[in-house]
């Protein structure tokens, strides 16, 4: 059985707690955490690209000038694509790039991904407490972080917070190499792009409750 440590926001430990088995156990499969982030960044482009049509550019389809005796190339109208201003061959149209993925195949996904984050001791689970009740400090944030050998200045780190903890994440959302997350938003692509990953109490907790069973 795996077990994760779970510290105060002063350092000092608070207890473990154990992994789920199908989080903890089993291989990380590179080809699923692929698709799902190619997934991911497909869904986030926009698809607004649009170019006219032969049919869609304004302009008359008179011929340019008579078809012999001009010395010159025969055409048959300025809309044609090999004019100034003419139409385009084959370009783009608004269109949507999100691609399909089955429910299982990314709950998979995303415990490949929080294997592969304990396998390189990345997670760290963080009780905040009372830490913030007065209101968002970041240098306060900073500070928590460093105690764990954590520069968010400097090293990439997603902090993963829940709902009801928005001072936690005010306070974090101005370190120059964090990322804030809420816990619904969760996605192997934050895993895999952030060398640390902190997630509070109540985040781990949810984690634990959705993707480890």
């Amino acid at each position: 059985m795996v077990e994760l440590k779970i510290y105060n926001y002063d350092g000092s430990e608070a207890g473990s707690a154990a992994v789920a088995e199908k989080l903890a156990e089993g291989p990380v499969r590179g080809a699923l955490l692929w698709q799902s982030v190619k997934r991911y960044l497909a869904g986030k482009r926009r698809g607004r690209a649009s170019t006219l049509k032969q049919g869609e550019v304004q302009g008359s389809k008179r011929k340019p000038w008579p078809q012999k005796h001009t010395g010159r190339a025969r055409h048959g109208y300025r809309r044609s694509p090999i004019w100034y201003k003419g139409a385009v061959v084959f370009g783009p149209k608004p269109r949507s790039w999100a691609e399909d993925m089955p429910k299982k195949m990314r709950k998979e996904a995303m415990r490949s991904a929080i294997r592969d984050a304990l396998k390189r001791d990345a997670i760290k689970v963080v009780d905040f407490g009372d830490a913030f009740v007065d209101g968002p400090k970041t240098k306060k944030m900073k500070d928590i972080l460093g105690k764990f050998g954590i520069d968010a200045e400097r090293q990439s780190t997603l902090i993963v917070v829940c709902n009801d903890q928005k001072n936690v994440a005010l306070s974090a959302r101005n370190l120059a190499r964090a990322d804030v997350l809420n816990f619904s938003s969760l996605h192997p692509y934050w895993i895999l792009k952030n060398s640390n990953i902190v997630f509070s109490r109540e985040a781990w907790e949810k984690v634990q409750e959705v993707w480890g069973k």
